[in-house]
């Protein structure tokens, strides 16, 4: 059974797959890769982190979402033997946000995490805000350092990892949120533009698509794992 590698959103911890792992087919091994939350890291260092821990005696897709998504990219175009597919949700390759261009530097000195609640929470959960997401959200965000959370947003506001986006080989999925108010329809393009072997699949949700359309993204993800490990044994 191909094992599925989960890589989080900006705050690292992971805690939030939690409503997506629920609906995953228990069948399906996983491992979610959480980042540290208290000594910042760039792209290289946490790429770094991630190939460490991957699997080496099974096949396995990578999932990278938002954040980890340049990880995920740099990983499947480079890929160890055994990885046979990649999935983007949310994500980008690079800049998501070009309006910043420029201030880069300023953006990623700024004490992010004590930006109002009810902004993250518009641009994460949109209209489909509910008081357990919103806990879980919080909680998640209120375990990392400010520190850490200014690091990754100047790796994401820096990033371009285009040219490794079109050496990408193996099959992958791009999941989009129709609904996402921070990673635009163009920026999705973008990335699928640049790899010759992907899917696109869109489920109405807002940013966190994992956790608000958690049974929809599951399916889809079990259909693209299906098809890796029947791809692979030809």
């Amino acid at each position: 059974m191909t094992r599925l590698i989960l890589l989080p959103g900006m705050d690292g911890t992971g805690d939030c797959f939690e409503p997506f792992l629920e609906q995953l087919d228990s069948s399906i091994p996983r491992t979610v890769i959480s980042y540290d939350i208290q000594h910042p890291f760039n792209y290289a260092e946490l790429e770094i982190q991630v190939r460490n821990q991957l699997p080496t005696d099974e096949t396995f897709v990578i999932l990278g979402e938002s954040f980890s998504g340049p990880i995920a990219i740099s990983i499947a175009a480079n890929p160890p033997a055994n990885l046979i597919g990649a999935i983007f949700v949310c994500t980008f390759a690079r800049n998501p946000f070009p309006i910043f261009n420029g201030v880069q530097e300023i953006i990623a000195k700024l004490p992010l995490k004590l930006a109002p609640f009810f902004i993250i929470q518009h641009f994460i959960l949109g209209r489909y805000s509910t008081s357990s997401l919103k806990k879980m959200l919080a909680q998640a965000i209120a375990k990392v350092s400010n520190d850490v959370f200014q690091i990754r947003a100047k790796a994401a506001l820096t990033v371009d990892y285009s040219n490794l986006a079109r050496q990408i080989k193996i099959k992958c999925l791009s999941i989009v949120a129709s609904e996402d108010l921070l990673i635009s329809s163009a920026t999705s393009e973008h990335l699928a533009h640049g790899i010759r072997n992907i899917e696109i699949e869109k489920i109405k949700a807002p940013h966190f698509v994992l956790q608000v359309a958690p049974q929809l993204a599951a399916q889809t993800v079990q259909r693209f794992l299906e098809k890796c490990g029947t791809d692979s044994k030809r």
